[in-house]
């Protein structure tokens, strides 16, 4: 059910700001599937208590786990990152950007070149590891494991704040102007996993989405997204979690089941709806979830709803692939940090002046083409929806 009417049918978003304790943004689709603001249905009458009292029962407190009813935390102005005091003489500190999407496009190679600048801090568990993806909202502060065969862990919101200790350690030196990020790329496309939020308990809608909980704790917060023609970020999906020694058959069958699967719930629900059914990725996953991250189209939307556009850095793979020194000043620009030459990159271990993987190439282009062409076909019209959202031909995989 391709969006006919954007305008009659797009979501409205509410950003409740009566309430310093509400700075967030709700959402809630109606009967047809489509996105709308939580106070839409609300009667006109009725006032923000109300809606407040809809989302959180209890009220607002500091020592909770529940993110959408936590006070707005108070953060310390004279810091550029995100950090404030709980208590006397404790600083805690919450990520000034964050990447989050999308798998398989370049995003760990991204990350971890942007954390040899100079100026930002890196997060760690409590063993002292780097940490790149922290999948602290859409899945570990839940309990919630991201597959089978992954031990079930649980992060509170102060293990959470306790990866960033290395930041507040540093600031407390009085290196005021240090960052700190995460990169949980599977962010940008998991919002099926809004029945885990205590306001959607016992929905068959949600009326809370995974941006909103991350904009009503850090409402400033950058955001980094890298995108990828959808039909190579499929391929790459899909040989990341099979040996590319596999046969070609195997290849068509997966994504011809996929793509069956996805098409079978498009017949009968919205995009949004089929989208937000963690019942059709999950069962399916090996089939459905290399295909449906490409439809970057809905969930862009859904965070460009939740945050000013400002505050997103949008990157075509390519571009990083081909000029990793340019792209990486764009964004050390957009996160108000000294650029660098590319000798300097080097000589930090940044970049590297290294050959091309060809090999890997060749592999992805010798795929059978009708599958290919039917992926291609596929994602076409959800990459016009794109171009027209981004306005920029940099995402023309039309």
């Amino acid at each position: 059910m391709m969006e006919s009417s954007m305008n009659a049918t797009s979501a409205v978003f509410l950003v409740n700001n009566v309430s310093n304790n509400m700075a967030s943004i709700m959402s809630v689709m109606d009967d047809s599937g489509n996105l709308t603001s939580l106070a839409a249905n609300i009667n006109k009458s009725s006032n923000n208590q109300e809606l407040h009292q809809r989302m959180c029962p209890t009220g607002f407190h500091e020592n909770t786990e529940d993110l959408m009813c936590m006070k707005k935390i108070n953060f310390d102005e004279q810091y550029k990152n995100p950090c404030w005091n709980p208590k006397v003489d404790d600083l805690a500190c919450l990520p000034y950007f964050m990447i989050i999407g999308m798998q398989k496009c370049g995003t760990t190679d991204l990350f971890r070149a942007m954390i040899k600048h100079v100026n930002i801090i890196p997060p760690r568990d409590r063993y002292g590891d780097m940490v790149k993806e922290t999948h602290f909202f859409d899945a570990f502060h839940y309990g919630h494991k991201l597959d089978d065969f992954e031990p079930r862990q649980y992060l509170s919101f102060k293990d959470y704040r306790n990866m960033f200790s290395s930041l507040s350690t540093k600031i407390k030196k009085g290196n005021t102007n240090f960052i700190t990020g995460e990169a949980t790329p599977a962010y940008l496309w998991r919002l099926y996993t809004w029945k885990l939020y205590p306001q959607n308990k016992n929905k068959t809608k949600p009326i809370v989405l995974l941006p909103d909980l991350v904009r009503h704790i850090i409402p400033n917060v950058k955001l980094i997204i890298v995108l990828r023609d959808p039909v190579d970020r499929s391929r790459s999906s899909y040989f990341y979690s099979h040996s590319p020694k596999k046969p070609v058959e195997a290849f068509d069958k997966a994504f011809l089941g996929g793509l069956r699967l996805i098409k079978d719930c498009f017949k009968v629900k919205t995009e949004v709806e089929c989208i937000l059914n963690d019942t059709l990725i999950m069962p399916f996953r090996k089939q459905v979830d290399h295909i449906l991250p490409g439809l970057y189209y809905y969930f862009i939307k859904e965070w460009f709803r939740a945050f000013p556009r400002e505050q997103f850095m949008i990157i075509n793979f390519k571009d990083y692939k081909n000029n990793k020194t340019k792209t990486l000043n764009r964004i050390f620009k957009f996160l108000e940090l000294s650029t660098l030459t590319e000798e300097e990159m080097i000589n930090s271990g940044m970049i590297t002046k290294q050959a091309k993987n060809r090999g890997r190439q060749i592999r992805l282009s010798s795929l059978n083409s009708s599958t290919v062409s039917k992926l291609q076909e596929f994602f076409r019209p959800y990459n016009k929806l794109l171009l027209n959202l981004l306005n920029s031909s940099s995402f023309d995989w039309t």
